[in-house]
């Protein structure tokens, strides 16, 4: 491939025979044949000599990737290439990573000289800014002739995907027993539950069993089995993220939608360590985007926290009436409904669609974020008026559409910038010790 240094001396040649043409200059003539028969031949030797260069002429090894990480961790990447071909050049091997991630030390590119058996190595640390799905490489080794007139690139097979999950799942939830959270001053308070009467099914023994439940007469020395018992308190979740373009508001990774995410994964790891609760996702763009059934066990908290990690806007709207009518329709089983939510769409039938949905024993909880608080103060003349403006009518909108949800009997919980991760932790103990109490 021919660079811009390249185009540009073969167009200073054209342009000098051009004028030296022109003027009937000569000695302007032979010097202008003799550059551009000079850039001609740079160039045609430089591809003929790198032919041969294919990604079969490498060896390369990239160190063992997390492919799923959280926001915020920071990763070690080595990739170690060695040059299988018999003709040397000069040219660099770099690695490709998103825009999002922060490359924390280190450097992903190397410029040198390829020897004939040559081992050169990158090494790197990155974190990742934003949850979602990425591609990290590939590696990209590129020759370059000596001048900068052209240049042969070569795409090494290094890359490899990645799950980028919120910042709250830094620390995997692990299976602890029933549990009920309780607030207290810097922590999270842990008390074990009864575990019900009714028996249930048998099961593999596992590290963090009670060995009470272990059912002896059915275990052997080889395998142990534990029984399992329904618990009377156990409850289902649904999760519900609005993906109305409007959830997009607020800055790059901390926007309404962001929080809202993170706010969701909290809530489903509390209910993951509850261990007996089951929880479920449901994603709304103009109807139901995407269902996750209500269920419980580590398969199904990959699954959920993986699809809350890819979540994002989409251009179809949010109706609050027809997804609670949706909603109503798929879920089996009485279900505690957690919805983050603009409450952007319409309204209409919204009392008839609450008589509908909690005839059934559902129970709806919004948390509906103020959108004006995502964005910054601003500091130009022009933003510092214009952003008020369109935050007081948001603010309008917004109240207007919280009177109308709980006029039918939903309660709301209104959350800006900072967050909802503690009205939602709130609202989880509240749902815990009512239903113990029951």
């Amino acid at each position: 491939m021919i660079t811009r240094r390249g185009w540009a001396a073969i167009g200073d040649t054209l342009a000098a025979l051009f004028v030296a043409l022109v003027t009937l200059n000569p000695l302007l003539v032979l010097l202008a044949l003799v550059a551009f028969a000079f850039v001609a031949t740079q160039v045609s030797v430089f591809h003929r000599s790198t032919a041969a260069l294919t990604p079969g002429s490498f060896r390369v090894e990239r160190s063992p990737l997390f492919k799923r990480m959280p926001v915020g961790l920071e990763v070690v990447v080595t990739v170690t290439a060695t040059y299988t071909g018999t003709r040397g050049f000069w040219g660099e091997m770099y690695d490709v990573l998103p825009d999002s991630f922060d490359l924390r030390d280190g450097s992903t590119r190397l410029r040198t000289w390829w020897a004939p058996g040559a081992t050169h190595r990158l090494a790197y640390v990155f974190r990742p800014g934003i949850r979602g799905g990425f591609l990290l490489g590939p590696t990209i080794v590129a020759a370059h002739d000596p001048l900068g007139f052209a240049r042969t690139t070569v795409v090494l097979p290094t890359a490899a995907p990645a799950t980028v999950l919120p910042a709250s799942l830094g620390v995997r939830p692990f299976p602890v027993g029933p549990t009920l959270p309780n607030r207290a001053p810097g922590r999270l308070i842990l008390r074990r539950k009864g575990f019900g009467t009714e028996f249930r099914s048998l099961r593999q023994y596992q590290s963090d069993d009670d060995i009470r439940h272990i059912a002896w007469k059915r275990s052997t020395l080889q395998q142990l089995y534990v029984r399992e018992f329904e618990q009377e308190s156990r409850q289902d979740y649904l999760l519900v993220i609005d993906l109305d373009p409007t959830m997009h508001a607020g800055l790059w990774g901390e926007s309404a939608l962001d929080k809202s995410v993170e706010a969701a994964t909290i809530i489903a790891q509390m209910i993951a360590r509850q261990g007996e609760d089951r929880v479920g996702l449901l994603t709304y763009a103009g109807g139901i985007f995407q269902f996750l059934p209500p269920g419980r066990g580590p398969r199904q908290m990959k699954r959920l926290t993986d699809n809350l990690a890819l979540t994002s806007t989409r251009s179809a709207g949010f109706n609050l009436p027809m997804a609670l009518t949706e909603v109503a329709g798929r879920l089996k089983v009485h279900t505690h409904v957690v919805a983050f939510t603009s409450l952007s769409g319409p309204m209409e039938n919204l009392g008839a669609a609450r008589v509908r949905f909690g005839s059934r024993g559902h129970r709806l909880y919004l948390f509906v974020p103020d959108l004006g608080s995502f964005y910054p103060t601003a500091t130009d003349p022009i933003g510092a008026v214009a952003l008020p403006w369109a935050s007081e009518s948001e603010r309008v909108r917004r109240e207007a559409a919280i009177h109308a949800v709980e006029h039918v009997g939903f309660p709301v919980a209104v959350f800006g910038r900072e967050g909802a991760a503690d009205k939602v932790l709130a609202t989880y103990q509240r749902i815990r010790a009512w239903e113990n109490s029951r």
